[in-house]
């Protein structure tokens, strides 16, 4: 009897060592079985292997985009959550409305939508522009002078079809710390059926990059938007998108054969034998009729009909693992994918949204330069000195329950701390200034103690001695009315 045996080939290379030449041994280990073929020259998986793929134009990812429903949400979704609640500026100087001046400028300037369309079509082709309009009396293609910002006019988002890469230029400077990043972007701006080429400093400028190409295969790449911009979202999971429409387009073809009619004719070899086609065709057709209208079959002697259903058990279960598949290699979960509610013993999706939350927060991140670099354009042209600093708002939203107990627990820490204050200063070891520059400094600014009124004395001093009715022992004193002199 023949078995599994692993086998062991070990071969002998020398390697020179500081002091003397050494063996060493390379293991080319593996499992061989004669009979069912395994790790022989028989093993259909010894002939599988890993072929390039071509890349996807630009043409058929737009057209893909526009067409099909889950190529889209593929795109939109991520982007979308990246600004759904957006952020603020840190130090940002109120303007008259009691509102941040930097946030209400960009709110007129809808960075919001800029930034989202930005994401969206770098994700989708592989690069996107952000064209900061500045008006400080200079051309687009020079730089950008802060000083002299007086305005900013627009937000404009080109997608890699309307930037000319092989025309732009590039730093050559091997000293320098910008090398081999472009100086000056060319894009093709349309006006209706007017086509014109702009160069644009790169200093007016907002990049946004798509899925990073390793540098091995860079060279191989024929497109320079890949090998500089990078590759669609869309180029790696293009074959399992793929098989997740075919499978649902198959259940779709099976759905419209789902009963299949079949008539049993005694003499239809006889009628076809003779030429008579046309009275096969006619006697057919007068049966469907009848079926139609009177909802019954006619048939002549000899003649059958049977309705044969096709089995569709075990379809769902395929279907779900397309989908799940498709999830997988997306970094989706199934509930913002597809809007499936979670299956399974005690499922709730909230991990998976978790999951997911998180690295939409870490690609927020690598975004917070692009965002900081507009807020420093708008802050020289507010004329604001004060270093300020964007952060994105929390994603993950808690329920009208929980902010309702999360301002409860925040009500009793406030409590609290007060509290513990009012003891400290009761005591002498804190000050009413110490209390108020430990607690509301920050958020009310610099106060002068001398000329407000002592508030914090009268509230602390108010109730030292007990009332009436903490104290039931105390007896009101009569006062004795003074007797007026004649």
């Amino acid at each position: 009897m023949v078995q599994s045996s692993f086998i062991d080939q070990r071969l002998t290379t020398p390697v020179v060592t500081k002091d003397s030449i050494a063996r060493s041994e390379v293991r080319l280990d593996g499992w061989k079985n004669i009979l069912t073929g395994a790790g022989t020259s028989r093993d259909k998986r010894r002939y599988t292997s890993f072929d390039a793929t071509s890349f996807l134009t630009k043409d058929q990812l737009g057209f893909m985009y526009t067409g099909d429903g889950i190529v889209g949400s593929i795109i939109d979704i991520f982007a979308d959550d990246m600004t759904r609640e957006w952020g603020y500026v840190e130090n940002d100087p109120l303007n008259k409305q009691k509102a941040g001046k930097i946030i209400t400028y960009m709110e007129s300037l809808d960075a919001r939508t800029a930034f989202n369309t930005a994401g969206k079509w770098a994700r989708l082709f592989g690069g996107a522009l952000v064209f900061i309009g500045v008006m400080d009396g200079r051309s687009p293609d020079m730089p950008l002078n802060m000083k002299r910002a007086k305005k900013i006019e627009f937000l404009k988002v080109y997608d890699l079809g309307d930037i000319l890469t092989y025309n732009c230029k590039f730093d050559t400077d091997v000293k320098s710390p910008t090398y081999g990043s472009i100086t000056h972007y060319c894009v093709q701006m349309r006006a209706g059926a007017q086509w014109d080429e702009v160069y644009i400093h790169a200093s007016r400028c907002i990049p946004f990059f798509g899925k990073r190409v390793p540098s091995s295969i860079k060279g191989a790449a024929s497109l320079q938007e890949i090998r500089y911009w990078g590759m669609s979202e869309i180029q790696p999971i293009w074959d399992y998108i793929k098989d997740h429409q075919n499978a649902f387009g198959s259940v779709s073809n099976i759905l419209l054969e789902l009963i299949i009619g079949k008539y049993t004719f005694q003499d239809m070899d006889e009628m076809l034998a003779s030429g008579n086609e046309d009275k096969f065709r006619t006697r057919v057709e007068a049966i469907d009729m009848t079926k139609s209208v009177l909802h019954s079959v006619l048939l002549g002697e000899g003649d059958a009909y049977e309705r044969d259903t096709a089995n569709l058990s075990g379809i769902s279960d395929v279907l779900d693992r397309y989908m799940m598949n498709l999830a997988a290699v997306t970094r989706y979960p199934v509930t913002k994918l597809f809007g499936r509610s979670p299956a399974g013993m005690n499922a709730t999706g909230e991990n998976d949204l978790k999951n997911y939350y998180d690295s939409v927060r870490t690609k927020q991140n690598a975004w917070t330069p692009f965002v900081q670099k507009l807020v420093d354009i708008v802050a020289a042209v507010e004329n604001v000195n004060v270093p300020v600093f964007f952060k994105w708002n929390p994603l993950f939203q808690l329920s009208e329950k929980d902010q309702i107990e999360v301002e409860r627990i925040e009500a009793e820490c406030y409590r609290t701390k007060a509290d513990a204050d009012e003891r400290y200063m009761r005591s002498g070891v804190l000050l009413p200034e110490d209390a108020y520059a430990l607690r509301f400094k920050e958020e009310l600014g610099n106060r002068s103690f001398e000329e407000m009124p002592d508030l914090i004395g009268q509230a602390m001093n108010k109730g030292n001695t007990p009332t009436e009715e903490e104290d039931p022992d105390k007896k009101k004193e009569e006062k004795v009315p003074e007797k007026k002199e004649k």
